[in-house]
């Protein structure tokens, strides 16, 4: 009788997460509710290392994954604009309703502090777009004198491109898969809820069936299929 052919290593881990607190770094914490997905393999030919982030990347088919404001207040400071030459400074990011309220300084020349609150949504592209409903610099309205100068944010602030952010027009846009140090996350960000000091995002679409663990808890991470090292 013919045996089966081993899985080549580097074949897709299967995965699913239930309330799982993934530690960015000490103070900035992913509270991952739910999440279906595959680990991928960076090094064809080679299995991924859970020990090493940059030999996987996290392909997401579903997820609800939530942060706290201070959290993302932490990620926007500490990686998305923690670079030499970084106009955006000193980053607060506070939930207002279902708007967020993001105050920094901007840096040109000397720092300007800034205040904008904003209507988070998904864009077509499934990055999370912040429409400022309002913008104050100093403390005063700015729109109008950025109108009265023909000025749009992304010709007030240049950012540098690969940090998950970017600016068209007066929107900052996020970009998921760019905002997180390794292990990558690759995913289809459908939908955006803001709760009372938290920012929860929805992935989708969904179409792979759940695994079903041997023993099923509230809290856990759940791997099946392919090889991963440890």
């Amino acid at each position: 009788m013919a045996l089966a052919a081993a899985a080549p290593p580097d074949t897709p881990v299967q995965v699913q997460m239930r309330n799982v607190a993934l530690h960015v770094d000490a103070d900035t914490i992913l509270s991952i509710r739910q999440l279906r997905g595959e680990l991928i393999s960076t090094h064809p030919g080679a299995p991924p290392v859970f020990d090493d982030k940059n030999s996987f990347v996290v392909r997401i088919d579903s997820a609800e994954i939530a942060i706290t404001d201070a959290g993302l207040s932490q990620l926007l400071n500490r990686y998305v604009f923690a670079y030499d030459g970084s106009p955006l400074r000193h980053l607060d990011v506070t939930t207002e309703g279902r708007q967020l309220k993001v105050k920094g300084t901007i840096k040109k020349g000397v720092d300007v502090p800034f205040t904008i609150v904003a209507d988070p949504r998904v864009d077509e592209s499934g990055n999370l777009r912040l429409k400022p409903a309002s913008i104050k610099a100093l403390g005063l309205p700015a729109a109008g004198l950025m109108s009265f100068f023909g000025l749009e944010m992304d010709k007030l602030v240049k950012v540098k491109p690969g940090h998950g952010v970017k600016i068209d027009g007066n929107d900052f846009v996020l970009i998921p898969s760019g905002l997180l140090p390794p292990p990558k996350i690759e995913g289809r960000l459908q939908s955006i809820r803001v709760e009372q000091g938290t920012v929860v995002q929805i992935f989708g679409p969904g179409k792979a069936a759940p695994l079903q663990p041997p023993e099923p808890k509230t809290n856990y991470m759940y791997y099946r299929g392919g090889l991963l090292r440890f």
